[in-house]
């Protein structure tokens, strides 16, 4: 069971963020700016990453649909469920240090499902650029991806894309391209 948890800026966070972005200009890149430690979540971007699992159940869907449109849609539905649940609470994560891993199994409670295994990598510190790997033998399912954190600045928001990510089902042969859509934290 995925569990998450919200989090709400509280008035001093955002007096805060608007005193350090106050003299920005449009189209600043945020990712070259140094942030205090209280600005700071107490996690690495990396581990982050683990939320594209928080639905990870469908995707036990994709190897059983039958059709080239029923597959299309439940990769879809498994891409679009790991989209980031949580509101900007005043805190960024910290920027892992190059060559940084981060590795989790996610556990499918079936056996017929088996569990997908996910290995993250800093690959680049400047530009910062995180990879992913994941896979599960029993579905025949796997899935590779690169997000390069280019935050930038546009007068009343933070635009934070997220990169491609290829998924590939082993047994049918079959790619799908997908992008992460762009996150705007206002």
């Amino acid at each position: 069971k995925a569990t998450w948890q919200m989090d709400t800026t509280t008035k001093e966070q955002e007096t805060g963020w608007r005193q350090l972005l106050s003299g920005l200009t449009r189209g600043y890149d945020v990712t070259k700016m140094l942030i205090p430690a209280d600005f700071l979540r107490p996690k690495s971007t990396l581990e982050c990453l683990a939320a594209h699992m928080q639905h990870g159940k469908l995707m036990e869907d994709i190897p059983k649909a039958a059709t080239d449109l029923d597959r299309l849609l439940a990769v879809t539905r498994f891409h679009i469920s790991g989209l980031i649940r949580e509101v900007f609470d005043g805190k960024k994560p910290y920027n892992p240090v190059l060559g940084e891993t981060s590795a989790w199994v996610f556990d499918h409670g079936d056996p017929a499902a088996g569990k997908t295994k996910m290995m993250c990598e800093q690959v680049s510190h400047h530009p910062p650029i995180s990879a992913m790997f994941l896979g599960n033998e029993q579905l025949g399912v796997e899935e590779q991806g690169a997000m390069e954190t280019g935050a930038k600045f546009n007068g009343n928001s933070i635009a934070v894309p997220f990169g491609d990510r290829k998924l590939l089902i082993r047994d049918r042969g079959e790619e799908y391209l997908m992008t992460m859509p762009t996150m705007q934290f206002r």
